[in-house]
């Protein structure tokens, strides 16, 4: 049996803090699955907390997204339509393209 050590940076741990909150006991155990395989359980998981982190403080486009993460634009914008496919993230500016949280948290 080999153990494998998981490094968890102070980012991870707020945004797992994150996902707990919007977790809460009320919480459908649907909505608890899918917040867990979005945010916990996929590769893209720690980026889509990050992007959900930014959108909490303000209305970002991609390109703002990707510039202020240091990621590419193309790994922002699949993140940003899988969050917006599953109903977390609205666009808030045709203008802009800015994006905006669709949930209270």
């Amino acid at each position: 049996m080999t153990l494998r050590i998981i490094a968890i940076s102070n980012f991870d741990v707020k945004g797992l803090m994150l996902v707990n909150r919007l977790i809460h006991k009320g919480t459908s155990k649907e909505v608890r699955i899918l917040f867990l395989y979005l945010f916990v359980n996929s590769r893209g998981g720690p980026s889509r907390l990050k992007i959900v982190s930014l959108l909490r403080r303000r209305h970002l486009n991609a390109n703002q997204l990707s510039i202020e993460l240091g990621m590419d634009y193309k790994s922002i914008s699949h993140n940003l339509d899988v969050l917006k496919k599953n109903n977390l993230v609205d666009k808030s500016d045709a203008r802009y393209g800015a994006f905006t949280l669709s949930l209270l948290c």
